[in-house]
């Protein structure tokens, strides 16, 4: 059942890739190269992953090593992916919330503090640094407007 699951998940993945691809070539030429490049790369890996999943299906088959156990949930998914899920969500969340001048430094100072346990000066540094950088390559030279974020769109306060 498992590999069955592998199998169908590479499936889509090569449709997903595939469709990236036709619909790329929509595109005007200038903005088309980087879905090209990423689609085609998708699909040969996807591609590469289906034949590998069909290959030890096969194999397993001829050699009668299926298995029929099954798992529950919460031995397929185990803490570390919670925990990244979790880490993820809420830098969705702070994006959203804050935008992302504010919410990039805030994660990286979060997560450098409670995951990783780094000290605090050495945190606070890399963090304003990395916000300093942001800010200057992105908003300054590129002049790219950044999302603002809803408590700065609801509370009207200037951003940046």
């Amino acid at each position: 059942m498992e590999r069955k699951m592998e199998n169908i998940f590479s499936l889509v993945l090569v449709v997903v890739f595939a469709l990236a691809i036709y619909l790329a070539f929509g595109l005007p030429v200038a903005a088309r190269s980087m879905p090209l490049l990423f689609g085609t790369c998708g699909l040969i890996a996807a591609l590469i992953q289906l034949t590998a999943g069909f290959k030890k299906n096969v194999s397993a088959s001829c050699s009668g090593k299926e298995r029929k156990e099954t798992r529950s949930f919460k031995e397929i998914i185990s803490n570390k992916e919670i925990n990244f899920f979790a880490w993820l969500f809420l830098f969705y969340f702070l994006i959203y919330l804050l935008g992302f001048t504010l919410a990039i430094p805030l994660f990286l100072f979060l997560i450098l503090l409670i995951k990783y346990r780094e000290k605090l000066l050495l945190v606070f540094l890399m963090s304003l640094g990395f916000c300093s950088a942001y800010y200057i390559l992105f908003i300054r030279i590129m002049k790219i407007a950044v999302y603002e974020g809803l408590l700065f769109n609801i509370l009207r306060v200037p951003y940046f």
